[in-house]
């Protein structure tokens, strides 16, 4: 387990983010899943992110 730990600069602030909002919880669990595993997730994001553009 990699607690507090982005190997992606891009997702530092993000993580940083949950980890500060997560503190309000007793239990929290966050999973990175890639992209490749989740292909459905992941083209519905890309979609979402192309109508807000």
């Amino acid at each position: 387990m990699n607690i507090g730990k982005v190997h992606n600069a891009t997702y530092r602030p993000l993580l940083h983010d949950v980890l500060l909002e997560s503190a309000e919880f007793d239990l929290f669990f966050v999973s990175w899943v890639s992209s490749s595993k989740n292909k459905e997730a992941d083209h519905l994001a890309k979609q979402g992110i192309h109508k807000q553009i």
